[in-house]
């Protein structure tokens, strides 16, 4: 399932030098090694953040095949169930906040995790928003393919494609990119 592996969608960022080298180059220099001291090189301070990307739970447009984009559709019950489950798997982790898209689909699932969690703050992005699709939004895929041909190839969405009233996709890249 989408949620069911969260290690999976882990991504570990740090800014200026991580511990473990500071560490070595201090012992090297044979300064004490104390975690969290700025980088000798830099005024740079330490610090690590760990960033989980976890998608909504399956909604009625996922079993339906329909195409969402910034349209919303609620949780199904295995959408609520699957937000609880990750829930679950993220417990041995401790999060300060929980930022998410304001489309239902997204702040729901944010909203069940947030109080499994007892994380009291969730914080609203725009530029998290899914791409806009444009005139696929709201449509089933299936006919999307015959409607609007020009926009898939072999029947897969060609991803650069300029969807009309949609968001081309270095757009998109580039708000998620600038949001996170």
């Amino acid at each position: 399932g989408r949620l069911s592996s969260i290690e999976n969608y882990s991504v570990r960022w740090h800014t200026g030098r991580l511990p473990a080298d500071l560490l070595a180059r201090k012992a090297q220099a044979g300064a004490s090694a104390q975690a969290g001291a700025p980088h000798p090189d830099k005024k740079m301070p330490i610090f690590s953040k760990k960033v989980v990307f976890i998608r909504h739970g399956e909604t009625e447009w996922n079993l339906e095949h329909r195409t969402q984009g910034h349209l919303n559709s609620p949780l199904t019950e295995r959408g609520i169930t699957q937000a609880k489950e990750a829930a679950e798997k993220l417990k041995k982790y401790k999060f300060d906040v929980i930022v998410s898209s304001h489309l239902g689909r997204a702040h729901e699932t944010a909203k069940i995790i947030a109080e499994r969690l007892g994380i009291s703050e969730i914080i609203t992005d725009s530029s998290l928003l899914e791409r806009n699709l444009g005139i696929l939004q709201g449509n089933i895929a299936e006919e999307s393919k015959i409607k609007f041909p020009f926009l898939f190839k072999n029947g897969v969405l060609i991803h650069d494609a300029k969807i009309p009233n949609g968001e081309l996709l270095e757009d998109f890249l580039a708000r998620v990119r600038k949001g996170i």
